[in-house]
């Protein structure tokens, strides 16, 4: 059963460091990665909305590739912007008028989130106002400076946090508001929230939900997924 809860998929991206071609839009398995990201959304039958956010002359090719997807879920878009924070930001602006009770951001070019994470993000946002998946570090982490190894930081202490991350609504769009003004580049919508003093709850994520960043780590990508 559809709540009012909405899921912003950011695909906004130039994808640099993949030669420029538009990441989200490379097929795998018949079907282009923006398709693989948001079927397990659809999925779950909890959305009352799937808003993605990409340049506005993308729009119409993502919604083809979307294809059948839209038949099961209202899809939105929204215009993004030159930053991933700026992004988020107009995705949430255009949804403010839905009300939506929580929000969950994913990356557009992560496609191997699971319905189970979802839904895990989902119930323990409801409990706390926020709630991120994160994985253990497996390497061991070095700060450095000056092409020198100068901090050996405990490892045991150290997770490496992925998307979907879930927010009440209210809480993160006023911590993008306040972002905005501050002159800092904020790696992830948890170091927004973390402007409103609150504490985040954390779910076990997984291995296989990676970012497609390069083109090699397309090959990760598990054969055979599942189509509604």
């Amino acid at each position: 059963m559809q709540k009012n809860y909405i899921a912003l998929i950011t695909a906004a991206g130039e994808s640099r460091r993949i030669g420029g071609t538009k990441k989200e839009l490379i097929k795998i398995d018949e079907k282009a990665v923006i398709y693989h990201t948001v079927l397990p959304f659809v999925k779950t039958g909890l959305f009352k909305t799937i808003l993605i956010t990409c340049q506005q002359e993308y729009e119409n090719e993502f919604r083809n590739c979307l294809g059948e997807i839209s038949k099961y879920n209202v899809i939105e878009f929204a215009p993004g912007g030159k930053t991933r924070q700026e992004s988020v930001l107009s995705g949430l602006m255009a949804m403010k008028h839905l009300d939506p009770e929580i929000v969950l951001i994913h990356d557009g070019a992560r496609p191997f989130i699971t319905e189970d994470i979802i839904k895990n993000v989902i119930c323990e946002t409801l409990k706390h106002g926020a709630c991120a998946p994160l994985i253990p570090v497996i390497d061991s982490i070095k700060t450095v400076e000056n092409n020198f190894i100068k901090e050996h930081p405990q490892r045991q202490s150290l997770m490496a946090i992925q998307t979907p991350q879930g927010f009440k609504f209210s809480d993160i769009l006023e911590c993008h508001i306040k972002a905005k003004d501050i002159k800092k580049h904020f790696t992830d919508d948890t170091e927004i929230y973390s402007l409103s003093g609150k504490n985040i709850y954390i779910v076990e994520g997984s291995r296989e939900n990676l970012k497609i960043t390069y083109l090699d780590d397309i090959k990760y990508f598990t054969k055979g997924r599942d189509e509604i």
